[in-house]
């Protein structure tokens, strides 16, 4: 168990991120982002498939799982830290959408889909997608295969490309097909449930917005001129006397008279999405879903009353600046988009728009930085919100993953993606490939696609990069009980994606903190007894979310002196703590490694016994040990694990593999090596 220093707390220090070395005597690839030679070096053998016998015993995991895929790494010009999900020769990708976020509503877990093949798929089988769940650390990816009835039910296109997450419960998500509304309880066997027929039968229908902030859903049939295709609303409140019921039905047909559109068009919708705001309003509009909509986009009220429709904003009229791709915060009061600041007065950027007073809020970039691209703020954070902006030669974050403030701060540049654009001269992209953003529901990550790590064009991974870690509770306080201590806090602003509190302790004001308890996130108070008298104790709280961050600074620190009597007196010492953790971590235990074939080598370990391990990071070499830098890094495992098949080591080369333990506040274990006799 790892001791904590209480001169750090009081100094207030922070970690430093180790320097990186390269690694010695290797060829080098072309082309290598983010100083990952190692990574790159082995791009070509993605293409390279696993037999079925191989990958049943070592990459399929006894509980239906799959071998993480992780790597975690440091972008190389901002230091954030950057999480790679998948690795596959495939198409790996969250919803082909805008609309919807990977993460469901506490952020435990990831959705994402993939086209690709497994060695047990049968001959001639094809599957267009799969889908698959993370958990939030990386680990535990799962293929869900649905069943209906007990028996398998077929995951067609659409079914894996629009499941939505219930906004309530982190275990519900949502399908659709052409007769029902399926819900599904992603924690267990993945069995659909009808909730809601749909009707008429057989036409083809989509879920394509994420739910409202009242857990209202939103069905739509898809356009066509053989039919009025129209709206379907189903009320998911466990709280409403109307839940799972559908509460409205209407046709997309309006008839609706503004400059600009056509009603001809009304058969059909391009873009959808609701507004977030407390009476479910959305936002549309109309044209062809596959090619660019009508410029002028339309506010429907849920029940679709026509009274109620208004110009939400167009290209050439109307107050409103056009709001190019659109994102609206938890409570709909504002919207961010890329434009002008107000209609025809310039002023060209990343902007926000605010509702109450029908105006231009705070300018977050101008043209000079970004002029275009996506906007993720599908979180709970209203302050902060991720973009994505579109490459532009002359624009100074093109390519980049920017995180911008409400508060008046400069946006930060967390990373660069490196992906390549599905309009790139004799490139085979499609739209998935943008790095289109998603926020994660406290806002502390960010989820985009990128096609750095492929070998060639066609194929992309899903990433994630962390802007900030979890608040620590606040207004921590304590109140005697008899001879013990009662600790109060009180949950920080953005508690969504936290799973526990940890409690931490200091004996003694020359002695170190330890770990006292762990609370799970809805508990807000700890008895600590009994407290030994003409002692002195401090106290201080931290977040973990499930994700495995946990945060970097540390609640008020509350010091407890008992008497010779056993009195208590109680005080506050520090209302901030940082770089308070700067202790080595005990490095994994027994590595071994067994040749599978060629190329091929399974590695085993035990556990390092530090009680504080978020991951272990995997190096390789093939002619001498490798450096702890990213230029040998090659996998990051979960903290459960223990064990991973590289299968993509070189085949006319001995193999070096060395593991380190990263704790919590990312401190690193001494190595352990393994080296191929």
């Amino acid at each position: 168990m790892n001791a904590f220093s209480i001169l750090w707390i009081l100094l207030a220090l922070t970690f430093s991120i180790p320097g990186q070395v390269s690694a010695a005597g290797e060829p080098s690839p072309p082309v290598v982002y983010y100083k990952l030679t190692e990574v790159f070096q082995r791009l070509e053998s993605l293409k390279e498939k696993l037999g079925e016998e191989i990958f049943k015993k070592y990459l399929l995991r006894k509980d239906g799982s799959l071998q993480p895929e992780l790597l975690i790494f440091r972008d190389s010009e901002t230091g954030h830290e950057v999480w790679r999900l998948t690795h596959d020769f495939s198409r790996n990708t969250p919803h082909c959408h805008i609309n919807r976020s990977p993460w469901n509503c506490n952020g435990s877990a990831i959705v994402f889909n993939s086209d690709r093949s497994f060695p047990t798929d049968k001959a001639g089988e094809r599957r267009s997608k799969r889908m698959f769940i993370l958990s939030a650390d990386g680990g535990g990816m799962r293929n869900l295969l649905p069943s209906l009835e007990g028996r398998p039910y077929p995951l067609a296109v659409d079914l894996a490309r629009h499941v939505i997450w219930d906004r309530e419960d982190p275990s519900l998500m949502y399908f659709v097909d052409r007769e029902w509304l399926y819900q599904a309880d992603a924690g267990k066997s993945f069995a659909l449930e009808k909730i809601g027929a749909l009707e008429p039968v057989g036409r083809r229908r989509v879920i394509f917005s994420y739910l409202s902030d009242n857990n209202i859903l939103m069905v739509k049939d898809m356009g066509s001129r053989e039919y009025q295709p129209r709206f379907y609303f189903f009320d998911l409140r466990k709280s409403s006397p109307n839940y799972r019921k559908m509460i409205h039905s209407y046709p997309f047909e309006m008839g609706l008279d503004e400059p600009g559109h056509q009603k001809s068009e009304e058969w059909h919708i391009h873009d959808i999405t609701f507004r977030r705001d407390p009476q479910d309003h959305y936002v549309l509009n109309y044209g062809p879903f596959d090619k660019v909509g009508e410029p002028v986009f339309f506010d429907f009220p849920l029940d679709g009353d026509k009274k109620g429709i208004s110009l939400a904003y167009a290209g050439d009229h109307g107050k409103r600046p056009y709001f190019s791709h659109p994102a609206w915060p938890a409570g709909g009061a504002s919207v961010a988009y890329f434009g002008e600041r107000e209609r025809s007065a310039g002023g060209w950027g990343l902007h926000v728009w605010d509702y109450r007073s029908d105006s231009d809020l705070i300018q977050l970039a101008d043209s000079s930085q970004a002029t275009g691209g996506h906007i993720a703020w599908d979180g709970r954070d209203k302050q902060n919100l991720f973009a994505a902006p579109s490459r532009s030669g002359h624009n100074l974050w093109s390519g980049k993953i920017i995180w911008a403030h409400l508060d008046g701060r400069q946006a930060d540049v967390l990373c660069s993606t490196f992906t390549q654009w599905q309009n790139d001269p004799g490139l085979e992209h499609d739209y998935c490939s943008l790095a289109r953003p998603a926020q994660s529901p406290d806002g502390t990550k960010c989820f985009f696609t990128s096609t750095a790590m492929q070998p060639i064009t066609g194929a992309y991974d899903c990433y994630l990069v962390v802007a900030r870690r979890p608040c620590p509770p606040v207004a921590l306080s304590a109140t005697a009980q008899g001879k013990a201590v009662r600790l109060n806090w009180t949950p920080p602003e953005l508690a969504h994606e936290i799973k526990l509190y940890r409690i931490y302790r200091i004996k003694g004001v020359n002695d170190s903190f330890l770990p006292l308890a762990e609370c799970p996130s809805g508990q807000t108070s700890y008895l600590d007894e009994p407290l030994e008298a003409g002692s002195v104790y401090y106290y201080a709280l931290t977040s973990e979310e499930y994700s495995g961050l946990e945060s970097d600074t540390l609640s008020p620190v509350v010091e407890v002196t008992v008497s010779a009597e056993g009195k208590l007196a109680i005080r506050q010492t520090l209302n901030l703590g940082s770089g308070w953790d700067n202790i080595t971590p005990e490095p994994p235990v027994g590595l071994t490694g067994t040749k599978v074939a060629p190329g091929q080598y399974f590695l085993e370990w035990q556990a390092s016994p530090a009680q504080d391990i978020r991951y272990y990071n995997l190096y390789y070499a093939g002619e001498s040990r490798p450096t702890a830098g990213p230029e040998c890094l090659i996998a990051s495992l979960p903290a459960g694990e223990r064990s991973f098949l590289d299968y993509h080591a070189r085949k006319n080369a001995k193999a070096h593999y060395m593991l380190i333990a990263v704790d919590r506040q990312d401190n690193l274990s001494d190595p352990a090596y393994y080296a191929e006799p």
